[in-house]
């Protein structure tokens, strides 16, 4: 699992660089079947798409399929000053649809 760590004046934040393999996903997740992860999305994508496309989007970022996560939600951590928004997103892994 690679990913970067991002210190803004509040917080640091490890954000998922790369998507998690299978392997991780199966030792990270709850019993729940849940994952949380925080990832880094432009703000000016946020505006420009829709709701789909940020389930899409983050489901890819930390599964590597668009369809690896289902039931997904989100919150807001942060934002960078190079005009990205950091998410803490949270999700049902699908692992057949990875």
């Amino acid at each position: 699992m690679k990913s970067i760590i991002i210190k803004n004046f509040r917080s640091t934040h490890k954000i998922f660089d790369l998507p998690m393999t299978e392997k991780e996903l199966r030792e990270l997740v709850s019993k729940k079947g849940t994952i949380s992860g925080k990832v880094l999305v432009d703000f000016n994508d946020l505006v420009n798409n829709d709701f789909d496309w940020l389930n899409d989007v983050a489901s890819e970022k930390l599964t590597g399929s668009i369809c690896g996560l289902t039931e997904i939600n989100f919150i807001v951590v942060g934002k960078t000053t190079i005009n990205q928004v950091i998410l803490k997103v949270t999700g049902t892994v699908e692992f057949d649809n990875l």
